[in-house]
């Protein structure tokens, strides 16, 4: 697993070279999500995205009118979503937390806890996806 700070350094690149694969995800990501959870509709409700990087689900959800937490180790993935975030006129609520470890506030406030690609990244993948079932 890349550090913290191996993140940082290609935040910028992996929004550019790898999110335009990776988003494609985050529509169907999202629709199978609603649809496990009984036809729900976003809007208006809380989504927790867990390892977020560059934002691409975030981004997907805002887009349905959630409001939005995303957490990742990396600040810079963080900045790089928020800055996405804003440039499409939505605010992006961030938090720089370890999948693995999230701080127990973020437990239970949300509709949908999601992660994209950002599980698989995980040093211990169970205990992300026992995160993500905290949340």
């Amino acid at each position: 697993a890349m550090s913290n700070n191996a993140w940082d350094s290609v935040a910028e690149a992996y929004a550019e070279r790898v999110e335009p694969f990776t988003s494609q995800f985050a529509a169907p990501l999202l629709d199978a999500a609603c649809e496990a959870l009984g036809g729900v509709a976003l809007t208006g409700a809380h989504v927790l995205d867990v390892a977020a990087g560059s934002g691409a689900v975030a981004l997907e959800a805002l887009r349905r009118g959630a409001k939005v937490t995303a957490t990742d180790g990396s600040g810079e993935m963080l900045r790089v979503a928020s800055e996405r975030a804003r440039a499409a006129n939505h605010e992006l609520a961030t938090r720089v937390a370890e999948g693995t470890a999230l701080p127990l506030d973020l437990a239970g406030g949300s509709l949908l806890a999601t992660s994209g690609f950002g599980v698989i990244f995980f040093p211990d993948v169970a205990a992300g996806i026992a995160e993500l079932s905290r949340c």
